[in-house]
């Protein structure tokens, strides 16, 4: 073997201590995408440098490269602009009363809503949100119950019709329709199974 064969370049450092830097970087970082970014740029910058000169020790360079980016990087995200709390204007503090009211009430509809709903039949209750949470159509839900189109068609009547009732029973006299087909409702929310 020939001396330039048995070093080390910085590649297969980089793949050796790969694991070390990432725990490293954990110091600085929190976020996974900055560890990984921190890591890109150490290599390529030591690899630039291996192809205009020697290194010694690719893993130890590689490692202050690191170590320096991730430094100077935090660094420079430190200097954001940061306002100071007596620097915050009174007026930008003033409370939105009626969006806070607004928004209560909102919270509270969907809580009934979500009562309203889980006090529906099985099959019913499935349908009505597949259609309101959902926004599946009376086909696709026919088609995903195994039901016919009238079928649904019936749930969903039945199911607008007891959630109104309940909702009216509640204080709540807003249409089910309009109040729940604004929401966004991440699709984890579980349908029960008849």
């Amino acid at each position: 073997m020939t001396a330039q064969s048995k070093k080390k370049t910085v590649f297969l450092a980089y793949q050796e201590t790969r694991g070390f830097l990432s725990s490293y970087l954990r110091r600085f970082y929190n976020n996974r995408q900055d560890i990984e970014d921190a890591m890109q740029e150490g290599f390529l910058k030591t690899f630039e440098i291996e192809q205009k000169q020697a290194i010694d020790s690719p893993s130890a360079y590689l490692f202050m490269t690191v170590k320096n980016f991730a430094r100077r990087d935090l660094k420079k995200k430190s200097r954001l602009k940061v306002e100071g709390i007596e620097d915050i204007d009174d007026a930008s503090l003033s409370i939105d009363r009626k969006a806070i009211e607004d928004s209560l009430e909102s919270r509270q509809t969907l809580a009934i809503f979500c009562d309203a709903a889980d006090a529906l039949p099985d099959q019913c209750r499935k349908a009505f949100l597949l259609r309101k949470i959902y926004g599946f159509t009376q086909k696709e839900i026919a088609e995903l119950m195994g039901i016919s189109v009238s079928t649904v068609e019936k749930h969903l009547a039945k199911g607008l019709l007891r959630s109104m009732e309940y909702m009216a029973g509640q204080g709540d006299t807003r249409p089910v329709a309009d109040e729940v087909n604004h929401k966004k409702v991440p699709h984890s929310v579980p349908v029960k199974d008849s």
